[in-house]
């Protein structure tokens, strides 16, 4: 029986597997250091502009990002982002996720502007290609919410938190979690607005 060497691709594959098991057991640490295997050879094996290698570099990037390490997780999410666009065109889901996964970290390192170009980008797509009222277009309009607000926008901030309001709940249901958190952020944009105008 022949055995896939240490560069091929079901070898990453595995290298994959491993890391998922890690992280499952709560070993961040070890998956990572499997991931970056397995997009070493994705990245020469199958090439730096293969699907494979976008899901190695989302998952880096996860990691990462988990670990609080986001100038090192916007890296792999840039790539994942560029390879994804590259791949389906800039009017596919997987882009508008790729966007979003850029903004979260933008957000999270306080460079609010660009992350409201990267999720209103990511938007754009999910309007586009899902429709107003599909669940992940209202996530980002909750996120685009969340970011105005941020900013001190708590008019635009109502604005997105009414629609994500709108959007999740034909979904998912009024009484759902997701839909109360939803409107919890509506509340408090409304609020906030108040407050500004006082």
């Amino acid at each position: 029986k022949d055995h896939p060497g240490r560069s091929h691709p079901k070898t990453a594959t595995g290298y994959q597997s491993i890391a998922d098991a890690l992280l499952a057991s709560g070993n961040r640490d070890e998956a990572l250091i499997e991931h970056r295997k397995a997009l070493a050879i994705r990245a020469n094996v199958l090439a730096k502009d293969h699907p494979d290698t976008a899901t190695s570099c989302s998952r880096i990037g996860d990691l990462l990002s988990g670990k609080g390490d986001m100038v090192g997780a916007l890296v792999a999410y840039r790539q994942a982002l560029a390879i994804t666009v590259g791949l389906c065109g800039e009017d596919h889901p997987d882009s508008a996720t790729a966007h979003v996964n850029v903004g979260r970290v933008l957000a999270a390192q306080g460079d609010l502007d660009e992350a409201i170009d990267e999720i209103q980008q990511a938007l754009a797509l999910r309007e586009s290609t899902l429709g107003e009222d599909h669940v992940d277009t209202g996530r980002a309009y909750q996120m685009l919410g969340t970011l105005h607000s941020m900013v001190g926008e708590f008019e635009e901030a109502q604005e997105y938190h009414s629609k994500a309001v709108a959007s999740l709940a034909k979904e998912l249901g009024k009484k759902h979690p997701e839909v109360k958190v939803a409107m919890k952020k509506l509340t408090m944009a409304e609020n906030e607005e108040e407050e500004e105008e006082l």
